[in-house]
């Protein structure tokens, strides 16, 4: 969508003439629209437009199917539902964007969201350069996987309903969303392990929200690198926690990093997870909540593998540690 249409949508919305067009910060993946920051009076604001109707893609990949177009559409379908019912719920040790407006047609979905930037969450990294930046990601997931823990169909809050409303399985890669990926693959151990890794992650006991995309890519910091919040919840879903932390220690460290501060980092993020649990009311078992978690995070790397593999077989998070992970899960 041109500027001038965001112009006029702005305009309408906040009844102002004062709109300003201030930069595009990035295009979204596989050419779906564009993130661009304005100015409404004197607040900054971020513009996330998602053209739903052009299919001329142009993926890196080569996956360019009508299932995959569809996957991608629901997704930010599936993000608006995010920031309309459980972005006001979070908690603020996970401090996510406020959603100003949304704007949904038969062409195009437009999301008007706080800039974080101008909250002081103006710092993107590419890596985790110190082990207390992978903390400081590690302690914002724990607290929301905690926020959204479902025990007995509603602990703590919010109401089934409520939840019921995101994506049954949270994450782009797990094996139900990635047909063709799986056909793919060539025939190995994984290959034939596949469902039975898929079914332990989905039946697992304690289920909560994940967010699905929990690259450090999509998490904001501020100068000092002791606060953080987060964004891009397309992939929100229900899901085990330590799925999040196995996709964010993959984008964040490398293999030899990964060899040597894994274990430490695991245990950070469920000393968390323990501590804030504790301080609840008792309904949930913390000891049996972090064995469960704990023995499905080499059925985390394995799953994620099985995609990789079928994705994009050269990649470089196919590595050793990756591997390795992967041959303990499906022995």
């Amino acid at each position: 969508m041109i500027q001038h249409s965001i112009i006029k949508i702005l305009t309408q919305q906040f009844n102002t003439s004062n709109i300003e067009y201030i930069e595009t910060v990035q295009s979204l993946w596989s050419g779906y629209g564009s993130i661009s920051r304005y100015r409404i009076d004197t607040q900054s604001v971020i513009v996330k437009t998602i053209d739903i109707q052009t299919q001329q893609r142009e993926h890196p990949r080569g996956w360019q199917t009508n299932f995959a177009h569809q996957r991608k559409i629901s997704s930010y379908q599936n993000e608006c539902i995010f920031y309309n019912t459980l972005a006001p719920l979070s908690h603020a040790s996970a401090r996510v964007p406020a959603c100003l407006y949304q704007h949904h047609d038969n062409d195009v979905i437009v999301l008007v969201l706080e800039d974080l930037d101008a909250f002081g969450f103006n710092v993107r990294l590419n890596d985790a350069q110190t082990l207390d930046i992978a903390k400081q990601v590690l302690h914002w997931l724990a607290h929301f996987h905690i926020q959204f823990l479902q025990v007995d169909r509603g602990y703590p809050h919010p109401s089934p309903v409520v939840l019921d409303r995101q994506w049954s399985r949270g994450s782009y890669w797990h094996l139900a969303t990635r047909p063709d990926e799986f056909q793919n693959m060539p025939d190995s151990a994984l290959k034939r392990a596949a469902h039975q890794l898929d079914d332990a992650l989905q039946h697992a006991q304690y289920q909560t929200l994940i967010h699905g995309d929990a690259k450090i890519a999509n998490f904001c910091f501020d100068m000092t690198l002791h606060q953080v919040a987060a964004v891009d919840f397309q992939y929100c879903g229900k899901g085990v926690g330590i799925v999040d932390v196995m996709y964010f220690l993959g984008s964040a460290l490398s293999n030899s990093q990964l060899t040597q501060h894994a274990d430490e980092l695991v245990t950070y993020y469920f000393s968390h997870i323990h501590n804030v649990l504790n301080d609840r009311d008792g309904q949930v078992d913390v000891a049996a909540l972090i064995t469960e978690w704990e023995s499905l995070y080499c059925v985390a790397w394995a799953d994620f593998e099985r995609f990789l593999v079928g994705w994009s077989p050269g990649h470089k998070k196919l590595h050793a540690y990756s591997k390795a992970q992967t041959l303990l899960a499906i022995s």
